[in-house]
């Protein structure tokens, strides 16, 4: 009883908790989204959500991170470069992170900030240059959308498909899953961090 009591108040509250962790994942990235999303995807598949619930789910995570690149862009907006570098270490930014997405931007312009959405690492950071260069709002948040939709998404599927992978196997462990994926995305993670 109490069991099921607490399942349908996470089920409940699944819209709300997506979009909260997003938010802070994407201003503080020790809250990875890598385990978020593939978890919300989970959930969805195991309570058989419908198409309709699948979207909000997916959408609710989406503004949890737009939201959180549009507090970082108006941040760095508002005190510049060099109160980034003085104060970004107690928000988990370092200079070499700071330089890897002024980079990436100074590369490829607006573009960056709809491709660096999909890159771990540097999804988050790259709000930091679009901020300090004064980038079109409009644009910076059109891009931010889509390209964050497509890594909320994909991530949420991820996790949609490891439902059937469980129910297939119950050998297989789910947490097993989770901790293979964040070693996978960890020296994706790496990769990207030394190539650009």
């Amino acid at each position: 009883m109490l069991e099921a009591y607490i399942l349908n108040l996470v089920k409940e509250y699944i819209y709300l908790g997506t979009f909260s962790l997003m938010f802070i994942e994407t201003i503080f990235p020790p809250i990875p989204s890598e385990i978020v999303m593939p978890f919300a995807g989970y959930l969805a598949n195991y309570w058989n959500f419908s198409t309709f619930e699948i979207v909000a789910l997916i959408l609710s995570g989406n503004f949890g991170t737009t939201l959180g690149a549009t507090l970082i862009y108006f941040i760095s907006l508002k005190f510049g470069r060099k109160y980034l570098l003085k104060y970004g270490k107690y928000f988990s930014i370092d200079k070499e992170e700071i330089k890897s997405s002024e980079k990436w931007f100074k590369k490829y312009g607006n573009f960056a900030v709809f491709i660096c959405r999909i890159i771990p690492g540097i999804r988050s950071l790259i709000s930091i240059p679009a901020g300090i260069t004064k980038m079109d709002f409009k644009k910076f948040l059109i891009f931010t959308f889509i390209g964050s939709l497509l890594w909320t998404s994909f991530l949420f599927f991820i996790g949609f498909v490891l439902e059937e992978i469980f129910q297939i196997s119950k050998m297989i462990n789910f947490a097993g899953l989770l901790v293979v994926l964040a070693i996978i995305f960890y020296f994706v993670f790496k990769f990207f961090k030394r190539k650009f």
